[in-house]
């Protein structure tokens, strides 16, 4: 009896730090940072960017 018991937590204890760590991930995942309007130009071995918003 005492063994099913300790089975059942064990489960219970897996399942939630599989969804912690889940939720974790995801959250890492969607902050990553997303540049756009980027022109970038080079001469000979200079290379210069610059965003379109920036005058």
């Amino acid at each position: 009896m005492e063994d099913n018991i300790t089975k059942i937590i064990i489960g219970i204890l897996t399942l939630i730090t599989a969804i912690i760590g889940t939720t974790i991930y995801l959250k890492i995942k969607k902050n990553k940072v997303n540049q756009e309007n980027i022109d970038i130009s080079g001469n000979n071995n200079k290379v210069i960017g610059r965003d379109d918003n920036s005058k």
